[in-house]
C-alpha cells in the first residue's frame, strides 16, 4: 500500500514497464486492519488471510513462499479468450464454478485447471489446520467462505464436516470468546475508550488456559488496541 496519487502511480507503471497486478483502494482495508499509517504491507495468501503486517523489513522470505503456495501460476489478466466466462467466475468468488468452466474448456487449459483445484486443496488445509489448532473462528470464517465459494464441488462435504465441529462444547465457547474479542473492533474505536476495551478484553479472555486461541486472539487485541488509540 502506499500513499501515491493514482496519476503517480499510473505513470510509474507506464514509464517502467512494471508487470504486476495493482488496484486502488477506497481505503476500507486500511481501516479495517487498524492500520496507522504508510508505508504497510500487507502479505495476504490466496485464501485471503493475513499472514503479515508491517514493516517490510520484518517480513520473511519463508512467509512469502507460504502465502504463494496455492496462488494462481497464471494471473487472470493472461487468461485467454475462451476461459472469459471461468474469469468471470472466479472474480465473483465461486471458485468451484470456474474449475468447472475451465475443466469443460479443455485439455489445453490444464495447467489452469490444476491451479483452481490447488487453490481449493489449499484453502482446504487452511479449514483442517485452524480445526487441528483449535481457532474455531477461523474455521467458522474461512470454512463458511469455501463452502459457498465451492458449492457443487466434492470437497464440500469435507469442509461441512469441519464445521459441524463447531457444535462441539469446547468448541463453541472458545468461539464465543473469539467473537466477543472481534467485535470490538466492528466499531469506531475512540483514543478515551483505550483502558476501557483493555478491560474488557481481558475479562473475556480470564477463563482459558494460557495456550488457547482466546489469549492469542486476546494478545493480538491489545498491540491492535494501543496502534488505535496511538499507544505504541
Amino acid at each position: 500500500m502506499a500513499s501515491d496519487s493514482k496519476d503517480k502511480t499510473d505513470e510509474f507503471i507506464e514509464s517502467t514497464g512494471a508487470k504486476y497486478a495493482y488496484a486502488y483502494g477506497t481505503g476500507k482495508l486500511f481501516k479495517d486492519v487498524g492500520a496507522t499509517g504508510y508505508p504497510l504491507i500487507l502479505l495476504v495468501d490466496s485464501g485471503g488471510t493475513i499472514l503479515f503486517q508491517g514493516d517490510a523489513s520484518k517480513l520473511d522470505e519463508s512467509l512469502i513462499a507460504k502465502a504463494v503456495e496455492t496462488a494462481l501460476t497464471v494471473p487472470l489478466y493472461e487468461w485467454p479468450d475462451d476461459l472469459r466466462k471461468a474469469a468471470s467466475s472466479l472474480r465473483k468468488g465461486d471458485l468451484g464454478r470456474a474449475l468447472t468452466e475451465v475443466e469443460d474448456a479443455g485439455e489445453t487449459h490444464a495447467k489452469i485447471a490444476g491451479s483452481l483445484q490447488g487453490m481449493i486443496e489449499g484453502r482446504l488445509t487452511a479449514v483442517r489446520r485452524a480445526a487441528d489448532a483449535g481457532d474455531w473462528l477461523a474455521v467458522k470464517t474461512l470454512g463458511d467462505a469455501l463452502t459457498g465459494a465451492i458449492e457443487g464441488r466434492p470437497e464440500v462435504d469435507v469442509v461441512e464436516a469441519l464445521l459441524a465441529r463447531l457444535k462441539e462444547d469446547d468448541a463453541k465457547d472458545i468461539l464465543k470468546a473469539q467473537e466477543q474479542i472481534a467485535k470490538i473492533f466492528e466499531r469506531d474505536i475512540k483514543a478515551k475508550q483505550f483502558e476501557t476495551l483493555q478491560k474488557k478484553i481481558d475479562r473475556i479472555a480470564e477463563d482459558f488456559p494460557a495456550e488457547s486461541v482466546v489469549r492469542r486472539d486476546a494478545e493480538h487485541a491489545h498491540k491492535r488496541l494501543r496502534e488505535i488509540c496511538g499507544k505504541t
